[in-house]
């Protein structure tokens, strides 16, 4: 079967961990399928949106052993919006031209619903193949304020033949939205135990210069809003307040947010205590997570985040948010959830993290889903979308 696989979400030397997921899903989806990957990116050549993370990095996929051609389009942001599908699918057929000297596609599959799904379904239509679109958290979560845009994401979830959520959560929104139940598929997230194992956490405190004595909490993810980055400091500043130097936070990504985080760090006194990282590759997130006493993830929305299947890979518990797809990958003997984000909250959470004695070998066996196991699931769901297409083609030769 030969796949195309588009989506905007991927690796750069920036942002090594961008798109992760998809990533490993799709090395592991090269054993049943023959994939081509389509790269979209805007190119803004007046003003840039403050949440655009690209610039002009060209993607870093080789890492996970698949090339992949870079698609661009032009964009302006708010004024270009309702137009973005049509200049994607024209870019998008224009690469598929010039990559398919192997043969046609038979399936199209796109991760990330928004603009690039509505111009993959348009363009499948087009081109006789179907489609299936891979929803990844705050793209089915927080859709588009733009009605146009919205209609325009709703008929594609509408006519794609099947649609991948990572949590019952998405699963739920994208038949909101008007995607046929029997057509939506739950495929959470995997992890990488050759990376993510539960051994040792004391060696990598070691190689970190974390003491025993110090209680450390790492965040990894996109400074942004959504992430909760900022009331993770302002926790941190009480937690320190009450017991000076008991506390660092490890801070692991990259973000529109960063200077903002930088100056309240420096404003709280926190600098010391609060480390701003910047991005990181898997094998040093795995080392920051292993010497964790607990990974805090205080998002506003998530799908299936993979540093909480990666922190309890790794034996370490989580302090997390009750939104999304998150209580489906936790329970009480691994987790605490909190159902706000106020700085008060998250600190108390932090605190009970603290008092409680953890079975960190029991945690790390509660993550046994390998990205394998997400593949295969994949290559069924496409193997049934291509037979209900084939049935449909067949049907409609006879009926002619």
């Amino acid at each position: 079967m030969k796949i195309g696989v588009i989506t905007p979400l991927y690796p750069t030397s920036e942002e090594p961990y961008r798109g992760a997921a998809i990533w490993n899903t799709l090395r592991a989806l090269e054993t049943y399928a023959d994939i081509s990957v389509y790269c979209v990116h805007p190119r803004y050549p007046f003003v840039r949106p403050r949440s655009f993370r690209y610039q002009t990095q060209p993607a870093d996929t080789l890492q996970y052993g698949l090339p992949a051609q870079m698609v661009s389009y032009f964009a302006v942001p708010w004024a270009t919006r309702m137009w973005n599908t049509y200049r994607i699918r024209h870019r998008l057929k224009s690469g598929l031209k010039s990559t398919s000297s192997g043969g046609s596609l038979d399936l199209l599959l796109c991760y990330w619903i928004g603009p690039e799904s509505c111009a993959a379904v348009r363009l499948g239509q087009e081109l006789g193949v179907p489609v299936i679109l891979g929803a990844r958290g705050t793209d089915l979560a927080k859709p588009s304020k733009n009605l146009v845009v919205r209609k325009q994401v709703g008929r594609a979830i509408q006519h794609a033949e099947a649609v991948l959520c990572v949590s019952g959560d998405l699963a739920r929104k994208a038949e909101a939205m008007g995607a046929a139940s029997d057509r939506v598929f739950t495929i959470p997230n995997g992890v990488d135990r050759t990376v993510f194992d539960s051994n040792g956490a004391h060696a990598a405190r070691a190689r970190l210069r974390i003491s025993p004595e110090c209680r450390l909490a790492v965040f990894v993810g996109w400074l942004s809003k959504v992430k909760g980055v900022s009331q993770l400091v302002e926790a941190l500043s009480m937690l320190n307040q009450r017991d000076p130097g008991g506390w660092r936070l490890a801070v692991i990504g990259e973000g529109y947010l960063r200077n903002a985080v930088s100056r309240q760090v420096a404003k709280l006194g926190l600098t010391g205590q609060v480390l701003l990282l910047g991005p990181k590759r898997q094998v040093e997130v795995a080392d920051w997570l292993k010497a964790a006493d607990v990974l805090c993830l205080p998002s506003e929305t998530e799908g299936c985040p993979n540093v909480v299947l990666e922190a309890l890979s790794v034996g370490t518990p989580v302090l997390v948010t009750a939104v999304g797809g998150i209580p489906e990958l936790v329970n009480d003997d691994c987790s605490i959830l909190i159902h706000t984000r106020k700085p008060e909250d998250i600190a108390q959470g932090l605190r009970s993290i603290a008092a409680r004695t953890w079975d960190r070998p029991a945690i790390a066996r509660t993550c046994g889903r390998g990205w394998d196991q997400v593949a295969k699931e994949t290559y069924r769901v496409c193997e049934w979308v291509m037979e209900k297409h084939r049935e449909t083609s067949e049907s409609a030769y006879v009926t002619q």
